[in-house]
């Protein structure tokens, strides 16, 4: 369980201490220019995030396929 500090939830912390090449730093100095990033740290965090969202997408969409494939051989077998 996580521990409260003045009114605050603890989190979890990671420290990236990297730099990045190519067109994905093209990509972030891009987003600072048009306003869509505050800084190098928030790209890295929303990028991250996007992340986490298109995984959880892919997630569903696989859960879903497997069901169906489920279905589908129940349905073969009970034919037989």
């Amino acid at each position: 369980m996580l521990e409260k500090t003045h009114d605050r939830i603890k989190q979890p912390i990671v420290r990236f201490n990297t730099s990045v090449r190519g067109l994905p730093a093209e990509l972030v100095l891009e987003w600072q220019e048009r306003g869509l990033v505050r800084s190098k740290s928030d790209a890295l965090r929303q990028a991250l995030l996007a992340l986490a969202q298109k995984f959880s997408i892919l997630e569903n969409e696989l859960a879903k396929y497997r069901s169906q494939q489920v279905d589908i051989e129940d349905g073969e077998s009970a034919r037989r």
